[in-house]
């Protein structure tokens, strides 16, 4: 799956651009902390095993919804410090890590049945062992309560633990993987 989001985008049937230049930085999607919602328009579900991958620059130390989905599932952030995962049973898990503010980071949550290891910037900061939450589905991508930066968010319905190196690339996002994603939405300017 591709979602084409980036500053080439225009308002159906004008010459507007939808996300001016001055709302992209780079090779991101800007939210601005209003209802800004990208709905992928099919539920992805990615069962018990499965990895979430993205970049984020959180300026504010509210709640960042970054994905929702069906029945519960989420990921948000309270930066700077905790990671919400939330299955479809409203489970969770929200080790508490540190995530500096004002930078970007990679994030990477992989999931093998009851074991969840939670990555910032390829470093292994937390596994949670023993957890009962469901399948984990999603159909939303928010930019709601903060403003927040986010790209390149990926998702396999495998565990990637393996690949950490290669999803977080040195410290940029990837235009390419070495195990190809289920869905992969960039959010860069380069999309049309």
């Amino acid at each position: 799956a591709y979602y084409p989001l980036g500053e080439q985008a225009r308002k159906p049937g004008t010459a507007e651009w939808r996300f001016p230049n001055e709302v992209l930085q780079g090779q991101v999607m800007q939210f601005t902390g209003t209802s800004e919602v990208i709905d992928v328009s099919s539920t992805i579900d990615l069962g018990t095993v499965h990895t979430i991958s993205f970049w984020a620059n959180i300026s504010a130390t509210s709640f960042a919804n970054i994905v929702t989905g069906t029945g519960g599932s989420a990921i948000k952030l309270n930066a700077p410090n905790k990671i919400y995962y939330y299955t479809n049973n409203y489970t969770n898990s929200q080790p508490s890590i540190s995530m500096p503010l004002n930078q970007w980071n990679n994030i990477v949550i992989a999931r093998n049945g009851g074991t969840i290891k939670f990555y910032v910037n390829e470093s292994l900061l937390h596994t949670t062992t023993g957890f009962t939450g469901d399948s984990f589905t999603f159909n939303k991508i928010l930019g709601l309560d903060v403003n927040n930066k986010l790209s390149n968010l990926a998702v396999w319905d495998t565990d990637q633990s393996a690949n950490i190196t290669n999803i977080y690339n040195y410290g940029a996002p990837q235009t390419s993987y070495t195990v190809t994603p289920t869905a992969w939405y960039k959010l860069d300017k380069t999309s049309e």
